[in-house]
């Protein structure tokens, strides 16, 4: 069984956010837009409460992608 941590770990590894708003749990943003050949924008839109936002993430050649 796995607990409340093991379950937000992986939630966080898979790349799922929280609504800054709310605290829903968002499992894709709505879209994905590179701004240069490393660097790219993730919109979200939430589900809940209509909250929208974005966060950015490092795209390396050949290296894992790191969402900030």
């Amino acid at each position: 069984m796995m607990t409340t941590a093991r379950i937000e770990n992986r939630a966080r590894f898979m790349g799922f956010r929280d609504c800054p708003a709310c605290g829903e749990t968002l499992f894709a943003a709505e879209r994905a837009e590179f701004v240069c050949a490393d660097h790219m924008i993730l919109r979200w839109r939430c589900d809940a409460c209509d909250h929208s936002f974005q966060t950015t993430a490092a795209v390396a050649r050949g290296a894992p992608l790191h969402v900030a």
